[in-house]
């Protein structure tokens, strides 16, 4: 017999419009940005921080979005958009 634990991490709240702008910069469908959006706000819902831990988020979420079909991730878009800017 299991037993079924209900744990309520949090919310993933995806502004719409914000996907849509993002998806076009990224030249991707808003089906494909809001998948990327919900992978990476369900990892910080289980604790994961890319700005403080050495990478760890960063390479789990690249193993699951490979595995989902999915290209680059918003980690890897905010250092090339940090990079550009310098």
């Amino acid at each position: 017999m299991s037993s079924v634990v209900n744990v309520f991490l949090g919310d993933v709240v995806i502004a719409r419009g914000v996907a849509r702008r993002q998806a076009k910069a990224a030249r991707h469908s808003e089906l494909t940005e809001l998948k990327i959006l919900a992978l990476h706000g369900l990892l910080h819902l289980l604790g994961y921080d890319h700005g403080r831990d050495a990478g760890r988020m960063q390479r789990l979420e690249r193993r699951l979005r490979i595995k989902g079909g999915l290209r680059e991730g918003l980690i890897e878009r905010a250092r090339e958009f940090r990079a550009a800017r310098r």
